[in-house]
This record gives structure tokens, C-alpha cells and sequence, in this order.
């Protein structure tokens, strides 16, 4: 009598075990398909959003080419489109409001980068310039092309620095901007005085719409638990039209409030 007891408690050991491991099993798998489901809407949002910068895009070089007057009003403002069923949000912002790596001089240069907190600023800003020029190799006697720096990596791996010490600073910094100094209007002046610089030009308050400049396209496509937003640096000149350079998973940006 005692044994049969004695199995059949083992019995339903055995079964509660089966019965916590298959609920354990099937927690995992329903954790693995909502991630799937997850990475895919994200995948599936991440293309929507590269199309909408496309749309957006061609829809500026559109209200460009034939001298839209809608244009003198548009940069800093946040406008709305609905493209393929979808809910777009952007803003226009001139390359002139950021800080312009390649072309600061080098005293500017030696400030800002002392305001980032590098060692060595004076040296460091000294060959940022030096690299503008072409230059001859004494090693081998070759013409080395005059380097522009194109993002915050590059600069970064041109220096021999940690990426991060200077990530805080990102979206204040312009590489594809040909301007001196910098405009009114966006980079915060608590920025600006860490950095050591002063905005050049009166603050009128309007950021200004010029036909041969470089512009930041800032996209923001709904979606999912939260916005997609994604980046452009693009012209709509006749010289140099269409995107230069594309942020798809790191931009950050408010389209409610310039300085955000």
C-alpha cells in the first residue's frame, strides 16, 4: 500500500516537473516570437522611414526647383505630409546654424576642442587645419589629397580619440557646413560657451532660406511604441542636389523646439 502511494508521488513529481518545464518552454517561445515580431515592425519601420526621407527630399527639390515662395518661410518650422498612408513629420534646418569643423580657424578650432575636454587642443586643432591643404609625402614623394573630415567617427579615428568624449557633442557639430562662424538660432548658448564660440549675425528670430546652401533634413515617421526619426544632410542647388549624407539609427532631435 505504501509503495503504490510512494509511486504514485513520484508520478506527480515527475509530471509537476514536465508541466513547469514545458511552461518554462513555452514562456521562452512566446519571448522569441514577440522579439521576431519586434525586429521585424522595427526593420519594416527603418525602410518606411529611409523612404519617407526620400520623399521629403524630392518633395524640397520639387518646391526648389521651380522657386517655390513657400521656401523663405520654411526653414526651423516643423511641417506635416502624408506619404503612402503615412504619417510624416519634418523640419528644414540650415548646415550655417551648426558648429563647422572644416572650416573654423585654427584658434576657433583650439577653443572648441578645448571645450570638449581634449588633451592637447592647440596640437590637435593645428593639424585638423594642416589636413585641409594637399600636401607632399616626404616618405614617398606622393601629393596627399586635402582630407575633410565627413562625421564624428572620422574625426574621431583622424585624432586617436574615445568616440564617446565627444558623442555629447554631435548634433551641435557641422562637417558639411562651408560657413565661418556660426548663425543664431539653434546651438544653445550654454553650448556655445562651453565650446568658446558666439553666434555670428543678428538673431532676428527666422532662420533664413538660401538656394545654394546645405541643409539638415530631420524626419520623423510614426510608428510602433515610439517615432522613427532619421537624418539627412542635403542640397537642392543645381550644382550639388540630393542627400550627402544619411543618419539612420543615432539622430536625436526635437522638431517642437529649435534648441532641443
Amino acid at each position: 500500500m505504501h509503495s503504490k502511494r510512494g509511486q504514485r508521488g513520484v508520478v506527480l513529481i515527475v509530471v509537476l516537473w514536465v508541466v513547469a518545464l514545458l511552461t518554462i518552454l513555452l514562456a521562452a517561445f512566446v519571448a522569441t516570437v514577440r522579439v521576431e515580431r519586434q525586429s521585424v515592425a522595427d526593420v519594416s519601420l527603418g525602410i518606411q522611414a529611409r523612404a519617407a526621407v526620400d520623399g521629403v527630399v524630392n518633395y524640397l527639390a520639387a518646391l526648389t526647383a521651380v522657386n517655390a515662395p513657400e521656401l523663405e518661410e520654411m526653414p526651423g518650422h516643423r511641417y506635416e505630409l502624408v506619404l503612402n498612408e503615412l504619417n510624416v513629420s519634418f523640419r528644414l534646418v540650415p548646415e550655417s546654424v551648426f558648429v563647422p569643423i572644416n572650416t573654423l580657424d585654427v584658434q576657433q578650432l583650439e577653443t572648441v576642442f578645448a571645450g570638449m575636454g581634449l588633451e592637447q587642443p592647440a596640437e590637435r586643432a593645428a593639424q585638423v587645419v594642416e589636413w585641409r591643404n594637399e600636401e607632399l609625402e616626404e616618405d614617398t614623394g606622393e601629393l596627399r589629397p586635402a582630407i575633410r573630415i565627413r562625421s564624428l567617427m572620422h574625426l574621431a579615428h583622424l585624432l586617436e580619440l574615445d568616440i564617446e568624449q565627444i558623442r555629447p557633442y554631435e548634433r551641435w557639430l557641422s562637417f558639411w557646413g562651408e560657413h565661418q562662424g556660426v548663425a543664431p538660432g539653434y546651438v544653445p548658448d550654454e553650448v556655445l560657451d562651453a565650446l568658446g564660440l558666439q553666434v555670428t549675425g543678428e538673431d532676428s528670430g527666422q532662420l533664413q532660406w538660401d538656394p545654394a546652401g546645405v541643409y539638415r533634413v530631420q524626419v520623423e515617421v510614426d510608428g510602433g511604441r515610439r517615432p522613427r526619426q532619421i537624418e539627412a544632410i542635403a542640397s537642392f542647388s543645381d550644382a550639388e542636389s540630393g542627400v550627402l549624407q544619411i543618419n539612420e539609427y543615432n539622430a536625436v532631435f526635437s522638431l517642437n523646439d529649435l534648441s532641443e
